[in-house]
């Protein structure tokens, strides 16, 4: 037993240090961070914390502070700032919008990094914005972002998306003239896309092999003259063209065989009723009685 006891106090003073040093090198965890709607960790949070009189209790948008209440901005921020973290970007964007509504940019300004904070939301929603095909939408997120002072080329390529996007439901829905144009705005808005292009080009050869089925030469004329701009070396282009080329070739000859049948028919006509008058002219010659003279006739 007293060996047991010395084994057991030797093993007790070897932990108690470990644990101490344990309890000295451990850090301290405070919760509550202002960002998450708590009282500020450090001294500087605590005091932006009691200048914006948040409230103490867990906000919800069920206990958000009327309009008018000192405590409805900084309250609005917290809310936003929630969603925020959590990139739930249509209710951030959401709150954020009425920061600005009920406070204008100074209400953003307001808090540190809310403007910032702000921009970004409005951005993400541009970009789901354009994921559930909202075009319009789009721009107006685009707009409100860069008001607040965010501009990347992002922004850029996400406009380009849109376009390019218009350009081709312009283009299914028949709208020859609407989607050339929106091809062009695309095209001009940056490098140039071959392969939308040649989609492009695909796509109206496809319409130009319907419209020459229907019989519509209106539009199959139309389509055939931008193809010739647009994607001059498509196969089926090119076919139809020589296609047309040989129609054309068979056409002139006809006309020419045609045209000579009927230059023949008249000359023949001619020569007959030359002919006809020649033996008229001698018939009355051979009648002429030679005894009178012309003055007597």
């Amino acid at each position: 037993m007293v060996r047991v006891g010395l084994v057991f106090g030797l093993m007790l003073a070897i932990r108690t240090p470990a644990l101490a040093q344990d309890e000295e090198t451990s850090p301290d965890i405070e919760l509550g961070s202002s960002r998450i709607g708590g009282p500020g960790l450090t001294e500087r949070e605590r005091r932006v914390v009691d200048a914006w009189d948040e409230p103490e209790e867990y906000l919800t948008e069920e206990t958000l502070p009327d309009l008018g209440s000192k405590k409805r901005i900084p309250s609005l921020h917290i809310l936003a700032e929630r969603y925020f973290g959590g990139q739930q970007w249509q209710e951030a964007c959401r709150f954020y919008q009425m920061v600005l509504d009920e406070a204008g940019e100074e209400g953003l300004d307001g808090k540190e990094g809310g403007r910032r904070r702000a921009a970004r939301s409005f951005f993400e929603c541009a970009e789901s914005a354009f994921a559930a095909s909202r075009f319009d939408e789009v721009e107006t997120f685009l707009k409100k972002a860069e008001g607040l002072g965010l501009t990347s080329g992002r922004h850029a390529f996400l406009r380009r998306k849109v376009v390019k996007e218009k350009f081709r439901k312009k283009l299914i829905n028949g709208d020859l003239e609407g989607a050339h144009r929106l091809y062009e705005q695309y095209q001009s808005m940056g490098e140039k896309d071959e392969d939308e292009r040649i989609w492009f080009g695909e796509q109206l050869a496809d319409q130009a092999e319907a419209a020459k089925r229907d019989r519509d030469n209106i539009t199959f004329k139309e389509i055939m003259t931008k193809l010739d701009t647009i994607a001059p070396l498509n196969t089926k282009y090119r076919a139809m063209k020589t296609e047309l080329s040989g129609d054309a070739a068979l056409f002139k000859n006809i006309a020419l065989v045609v045209g000579a049948a009927v230059a023949f028919v008249v000359l023949l006509s001619f020569l007959s009723q030359w002919r006809a008058r020649a033996r008229v002219g001698a018939a009355g010659r051979r009648s002429k009685n030679p005894y009178l003279d012309d003055d007597d006739l």
